[in-house]
């Protein structure tokens, strides 16, 4: 396959498929996505020789008949030497450093790709959403800010997404927490979300850990905090239902403590502005009353 001359179209298709007729002229598309195992030892030339026959050369051949959908041809990889369609690479050095990995490869790309690479009204749709936990793992702690505030710019650029898709989203892992010095990945369902001001003077994952005790659920970071909570009434992050903390259900029985655990959780209730009634309620922590 790698040593062919692709510029002569008439000896590719009779060495692949026999005999010269539209039927067999479609399947050359169809053979090209089902055997990346071959495509991938192909060099940047060959591929551009072969997308340049599919591109210059089809009506010439197929006496009217439909092109196939060159979006969805596999023929280049991403950075991660990965064969995917064209329609799910992204145009190079044009997006965010947590989209890199889904570039095509710099080898391969030449200008007359653009048409059909990944676009950026389509991204979230194309791109981030079947990516979207394997993106966020590779998310700096230092850039989740902007992570998030870019998922809501592409998710309100996306008019292909559908409610269908939210759901789809809702059971992937996305949202970084950090507990006991590791930053981990959490569902929504897994989230609590509260403003940001709430935090102010607390050792945000001790609290965390007062979170998981009580509700099995987590606060996410707090550089991540801010974007979530200004936005939690439109777009993305309101038609995902984060849900807020409940005032009336801060206070749990038989959940066991540390000193340093309660003294982090009574200042977020401070913080919440919710009272303890201390002549009816005793707090017990370690051997201590």
């Amino acid at each position: 396959f790698s040593d062919m001359d692709f510029s002569n179209y008439n000896n590719l298709i009779k060495l692949l498929f026999k005999k010269l007729n539209n039927e067999y002229l479609y399947s050359i598309h169809e053979y090209v996505n089902s055997h990346t195992d071959s495509v991938y030892n192909l060099s940047p030339e060959e591929k551009k020789s072969l997308f340049s026959w599919f591109w210059t050369e089809w009506d010439n051949i197929s006496k009217g008949k439909r092109r196939p959908n060159l979006r969805n041809l596999k023929l280049f990889k991403n950075r991660k030497g990965e064969i995917r369609k064209l329609s799910n690479l992204l145009e190079p050095n044009k997006y965010p450093e947590f989209l890199k990995d889904f570039e095509i490869d710099n080898s391969e790309y030449f200008e007359e790709l653009n048409e059909y690479l990944c676009k950026e009204e389509k991204l979230f749709h194309d791109v981030l959403l079947p990516n979207i936990e394997e993106i966020a793992e590779s998310v700096s702690i230092n850039d989740v800010r902007g992570f998030y505030k870019k998922l809501l710019y592409y998710y309100d650029l996306d008019k292909q997404t559908t409610q269908e898709h939210l759901e789809e989203l809702k059971s992937k892992k996305f949202i970084l927490v950090k507990i006991s010095n590791e930053v981990q990945l959490k569902l929504l369902s897994e989230v609590i979300l509260v403003e940001p001001w709430y935090l102010k003077g607390i050792n945000y994952e001790i609290l965390n850990k007062c979170f998981e005790k009580f509700f099995k659920r987590y606060i996410p970071v707090p550089s991540a905090l801010g974007v979530l909570y200004s936005n939690r009434d439109r777009g993305l992050y309101y038609q995902l239902q984060f849900s807020e903390f409940d005032k009336n259900n801060s206070i749990k029985k038989d959940i066991e403590l540390t000193k340093s655990e309660m003294e982090e959780y009574l200042k977020f209730l401070a913080n919440l502005g919710v009272e303890i009634d201390c002549k009816y309620n005793v707090i017990r922590w370690e051997n201590e009353l």
